[in-house]
């Protein structure tokens, strides 16, 4: 089933050009096709709240909010064959440390929050993540 999901490049990783390339390249070898994509310069202190409001409260809420805060971001729509399950597939673990070796977690992240991607995490959450960063317009 073709279907869509958001991600996140996160700083760490955009702020190394020839990591973003090979991100991409490993998205498209799947199948995972973006439909939808934009690099956010400072994303805003409300994108970020609304994309981790889950984890309000948690410890490491503050550190990963920061994070998010700390440099340019790549928002985008990615579309393919059970695109949620597929794109967590091959992100890995949400520790580096703990990812499996070849997931882009494993490859180009360090440690938490430092893991140089965001995935959406279930299928339900798609539409409410989109709408944080392409104003409520699927493609």
């Amino acid at each position: 089933m073709i279907e869509q999901t958001l991600s996140i490049f996160k700083p760490d990783l955009v702020a190394n050009s020839a990591h973003v390339a090979s991100v991409f390249i490993r998205l498209l070898a799947i199948g995972l096709l973006p439909v939808r994509l934009k690099r956010i310069d400072l994303l805003s202190m409300g994108q970020v709240r609304a994309l981790y409001k889950a984890h309000e409260g948690q410890p490491y809420y503050a550190r990963n909010y920061d994070f998010m805060l700390s440099g340019p971001c790549v928002v985008m729509i990615l579309e393919g064959e059970r695109a949620v399950e597929r794109l967590r597939e091959i992100i890995g673990s949400t520790d580096p440390r703990r990812a499996q070796p070849g997931t882009l977690r494993r490859m180009f992240g360090t440690e938490l929050p430092r893991n140089a991607i965001h995935a959406t995490a279930t299928a339900a959450e798609v539409d409410a993540e989109i709408k944080i960063f392409f104003d409520g317009v699927s493609p």
